[in-house]
């Protein structure tokens, strides 16, 4: 029941942040139209897809962490647990889903975003853009 429930909170963040971005033009002053500014940059991007399971301070401790079945990953330890190096070609990878999860990363629970960043067309900003400003916002919390 508890896997069903976070199988469905997880489509449902999904179709919501689709449904945000492909939201129609909005109306100012003088009848002109304007879509809403696209999210691209990184604590913006993380704010509205991460967060909720990684904790705004990104620690794994966001809302919906007591839900699922792992603790999701601390990421600001990312660099210390990888020899003071910040692993951004591997951070990128399991975030657009392009991974091979191992034996010690087990089965892929975390939602892979790197479709659905590909699936923005309302604002034209390319995927590998969203993606290459979420990684380096990773980056710039990695405790020293």
């Amino acid at each position: 029941m508890n896997r069903l429930r976070l199988q469905l909170t997880l489509l449902l963040i999904c179709v919501m942040t689709i449904a945000v971005r492909m939201a129609p033009q909005t109306p100012l002053s003088k009848g002109k139209l304007q879509r809403p500014e696209p999210i691209v940059k990184g604590v913006d991007l993380f704010n509205s897809y991460c967060a909720v399971c990684h904790g705004v301070d990104a620690k794994g401790d966001g809302p919906l962490a007591t839900q699922l079945r792992a603790m999701p990953a601390n990421l600001t330890v990312l660099a210390q647990n990888n020899k003071g190096q910040f692993p951004a070609a591997r951070v990128r990878k399991m975030i657009a889903g392009d991974d091979e999860p191992g034996a010690s990363h087990g089965t892929r629970v975390m939602p892979v975003w790197g479709p659905i960043f590909r699936g923005i067309v309302s604002d034209q900003v390319p995927a590998d853009v969203r993606l290459d400003n979420l990684v380096k916002y990773l980056e710039s919390i990695q405790q020293k």
